[in-house]
């Protein structure tokens, strides 16, 4: 987890000037912040809200593409 919360830390530096990719970082840290003492019923809505934001972002930038490791 905290290397989620430092990529978004990290990924918000650099969106810096840029209002809807902070607002996008900003809900992403919201969540994993809730997420934190959350009992089930609240987990259940942030799974929701997670599902709901995911399809925000693939109708706004296309389906997410097979991840290739190298």
């Amino acid at each position: 987890m905290d290397e989620n919360i430092a990529y978004l830390l990290e990924l918000r530096l650099k969106l810096r000037g840029n209002r809807e990719g902070l607002a996008i970082v900003d809900r992403c840290l919201r969540l994993i912040a809730r997420a934190a003492d959350a009992d089930g019923d609240t987990l259940r809505a942030l799974e929701a809200e997670v599902a709901a934001l995911g399809d925000e972002l693939a109708l706004r930038f296309g389906a997410p593409g097979a991840i290739s490791l190298h």
